[in-house]
Parts: structure tokens; C-alpha cells; sequence
């Protein structure tokens, strides 16, 4: 793994994003905002943010952090500003969240902090894209996943914009009209650029490196650069959409994600079948199971734009995007990061000095077999809740998946706490005993 360098704040990148994930699954369980109410509630705004950016944004953001060195082969550039980036993202989204909850009457607090807010979550993601961009930028031409991962951050960049214009208004900060104009129609749009553009780009670009990785496997993924150019469009036609003719627009732009993911799912199965490693452990399967969500996802939300439907089903193909395809496929991989990760700084020392265990010997595949199909069950349960307009069974199925993710982050910390390595082989010399939140040393 050339470029296997460790990141100092990854895991408190993991963790930060873990509870928010705990957080934003306990309040779809009580049935606050999402989907009990329509998309513009503030109980939806803060349940569908902290899903998207305390979830899924900080798990991109460390994962990011920890592989654009190995996609570069070399040190990643500024990582001094790690640190300072979560700082700014979690006092960013603290705001926020906290602004949306005074726009429902939640709680007493001025307007200006959903514009203050936002400023901050730009300033802490831009300074992500500053360290991921400034290392691939170089060596973009020969690392095809490295252009995967710009895109993604390009349109994190549109993301970013629009929301802090959609927050100037809610706020009342300023009554432009064409600031109101655009929070009147860009909201999809806004959802597009983070949810497909960042995310799944991001997801795809990186998940092309993994796959072959861990399955050790010798096709690469052949259609990858059909993927991107198909993605490519893709947000050109979201981009378009801000000006002209916004309907047509958005369905070019899901026909063309339609097609990158045929493509990628050709390419995933096709880096399966021509694995060495013959026997699939739990995360490499569940990240199998999350790619089938991809598909179902974008053929619901364009069902929904070509046809007229008693229940909407875009909020259906939306959930089951970010649910099970983004955050299955990210729970997957980290059952196999985090344990690699901890390894490398625990045993990374002490190799060549004597016997260590091997990096399967931090976990148990039982327990994750088990939490993986919950979650999975759950998932499919949640969205027939959203489809058929049957809130309780969301709700039911809502806590069922945070307790199974609940079962994920045990597992999480015994792996951290080396809970099932052999005592006989816990800290050889030279290893060194792994902090729960923070690497203990960096080899950069």
C-alpha cells in the first residue's frame, strides 16, 4: 500500500462522524421532522444535515484525509490544518443546526447564526479541499481515482455556495431577489451537487482503489473513465439547471448518474470475479449489498421526475442513496480502516522484531455479520415505511438501524482497544499501545 502513511486525525474524524450519525438515526426513531413533515421544516433541516454533514460529510472528510496520500503517493500538503478543519466544521454545524432549531421555535437564538454557521462550514471544508486538492492537483494526470476525488470536491464547492445563499435568506440577512429566487428552486440542486456530486463521486473515485485492494484483484475498474465522464455531464446538466430550463436539466442529469452507475456496477462485479482472495469477509460483502442501493436509489428519484405518483417517490430513492448505498458502503469500509489503520500504528514498529498478529485478528466477523444484515434489513424496512406512508414503521425501522450501527461502533472500539488480539501478542516490543480518538504518532 504505497503512500500507507497515518493520518493524526482521521479517528476523531470517524468518531465525531459516528455520533452523528447515532444522533440523526434517534430522531428519525422519535419522528422528528424527516419524514413526518415536508422538507422545508426546520425539524427535517436539522435531521437531514446531521445526517449529510455531520455523517456522511465528516466520515468523507477523514477518509479523504487518510487516502489522497495513498491515491498521490506522497505526504498529504498543509495536514497542520487537520485539526483546525474539524474545529471549524463542528463549531460550523453546531451553528447551523442551532439556527434551523430557532427558525421551528425550538429554541431562542439570533438569525445570523445560520449564516454564521455556514461561513464556518466553509471555511473548515475548504480547508479539507485546500489539503486534498493541493496534493492531487500535481498528480492528477496519472491517477485517475486522484480526478474522481477533485470533481468530488469541485462540487462540494457549489454545494457550499448554495447553501450559504439559501442560509442569507432563511436567516432574513438579505432579501435579494435573486437570492430568494434561487432558495425558491435550487434546493434539488443543492442536494444533487452534495449528495451525487461530493459524495457519490467521491465514494465511487475511492471505492475503485479499495475494492481492489482489499479483494486483491487485477482489473482496476475498466470503465472508470466512462464513469467520469458520464459524472461529468452529469453535474454540467445540474450546473445548467441554475439558469436555464431547470427540469429538463435535473432529468438529463439523472439519466446521465444513471448511466455512471450501470457502468460502476459493471465494474465493481467485474473486480469481484477476478479477486485472489477467494473468501469475501463481512465488510467487503456489505460494501456488495450497500451498491445495490445505488441503482434502486436513482431509479426511484427518476421514476419520480418521469411520472406522477400518489407518494413521491424521490424522497424514497434519496433516503435509500444516502442510507444504504453511501452510508452502508461507508459503515463496510470502516469495519476494515479502522482495524488496518490501528495495525499499522500499533504493530508498524515492532514489525521484522518478532511475531504480531494480523490485521484480521482486531475483529470478529460474527458480530459484523449480524449488524450488517440488521442494518441492511432495517434500511429496506425504513424505506417501504417512506414509500407506503406508514411513519411508525419508519420510525421502528429508524431505531432498529441505530442499534445496529450502535453494534458497529462497539466494535469500532475494540478494535481501537486491540480487545481480541491474543494476549501473547497484544503489545510486542517496539509496538505501541493505540489512543481511542488520535494516532499516537504520525509517519508522514
Amino acid at each position: 500500500m504505497q503512500g500507507a502513511s497515518i493520518s493524526r486525525w482521521t479517528m476523531s474524524y470517524f468518531a465525531c462522524a459516528l455520533i452523528f450519525l447515532l444522533i440523526g438515526l434517534c430522531l428519525m426513531a422519535a419522528g422528528f421532522g424527516f419524514p413526518q413533515e415536508i422538507w422545508q421544516d426546520p425539524a427535517t433541516l436539522i435531521t437531514v444535515h446531521t445526517i449529510a454533514l455531520g455523517w456522511l460529510g465528516l466520515l468523507f472528510c477523514g477518509a479523504l484525509l487518510q487516502f489522497v496520500p495513498v491515491l498521490a503517493s506522497q505526504s498529504l500538503r498543509f495536514s497542520s490544518c487537520a485539526a483546525p478543519a474539524l474545529l471549524l466544521i463542528l463549531a460550523g454545524l453546531t451553528l447551523l443546526l442551532s439556527g434551523f432549531a430557532s427558525l421551528g421555535g425550538f429554541i431562542d437564538a439570533p438569525p445570523v447564526m445560520l449564516p454564521a454557521g455556514g461561513l464556518l462550514l466553509c471555511l473548515g471544508l475548504g480547508l479539507v479541499a485546500l489539503m486534498c486538492g493541493a496534493t492531487l492537483v500535481p498528480l492528477s494526470l496519472n491517477s485517475l481515482p486522484g480526478v474522481f476525488v477533485l470533481t468530488g470536491l469541485a462540487a462540494l464547492t457549489a454545494t457550499l455556495l448554495l447553501g450559504l445563499c439559501f442560509t442569507l435568506v432563511l436567516s432574513s440577512v438579505s432579501a435579494l431577489p435573486w437570492l430568494i429566487a434561487l432558495t425558491a428552486f435550487a434546493v434539488p440542486i443543492h442536494a444533487g451537487f452534495g449528495l451525487v456530486g461530493w459524495m457519490g463521486v467521491t465514494a465511487i473515485g475511492v471505492s475503485y482503489r479499495l475494492f481492489s485492494m482489499f479483494l486483491l484483484s487485477q482489473d482496476g475498474g475498466r470503465g472508470s473513465r466512462l464513469v467520469l465522464a458520464f459524472t461529468l455531464l452529469a453535474l454540467l446538466c445540474l450546473l445548467a439547471s441554475l439558469v436555464i430550463a431547470a427540469g429538463a436539466m435535473t432529468l438529463a442529469a439523472s439519466a446521465f448518474a444513471a448511466i455512471a452507475a450501470a457502468i460502476y456496477a459493471r465494474d465493481v462485479i467485474a473486480i469481484a470475479r477476478t479477486r485472489r482472495r477467494k473468501k469475501i469477509e463481512s465488510n467487503m460483502f456489505a460494501s456488495l449489498v450497500a451498491l445495490d442501493f445505488l441503482p434502486i436509489g436513482l431509479g426511484l428519484v427518476a421514476l419520480d421526475a418521469l411520472a406522477d405518483f400518489p407518494r413521491p417517490l424521490a424522497m424514497t430513492g434519496v433516503y435509500l442513496l444516502a442510507m444504504g448505498w453511501l452510508s452502508g458502503l461507508g459503515l463496510a469500509q470502516l469495519y476494515k480502516i479502522i482495524p488496518f489503520l490501528t495495525w499499522l500504528e500499533t504493530y508498524g514498529p515492532a514489525m521484522g522484531r518478532g511475531p504480531v498478529p494480523a490485521v484480521q485478528d482486531l475483529v470478529r466477523e460474527k458480530p459484523a455479520w449480524l449488524a450488517f444484515a440488521a442494518y441492511f434489513v432495517a434500511v429496506c424496512a425504513a424505506a417501504i415505511g417512506l414509500a407506503a406512508d406508514w411513519p411508525m414503521l419508519f420510525r421502528t425501522a429508524s431505531g432498529g438501524t441505530a442499534f445496529s450501527v450502535l453494534i458497529l461502533i462497539i466494535e469500532f472500539i475494540r478494535a481501537r482497544r486491540l480487545f481480541y488480539v491474543p494476549l501473547a501478542l497484544k503489545l510486542p516490543k517496539g509496538a505501541q499501545r493505540p489512543l481511542l480518538f488520535i494516532a499516537t504518532a504520525r509517519q508522514e
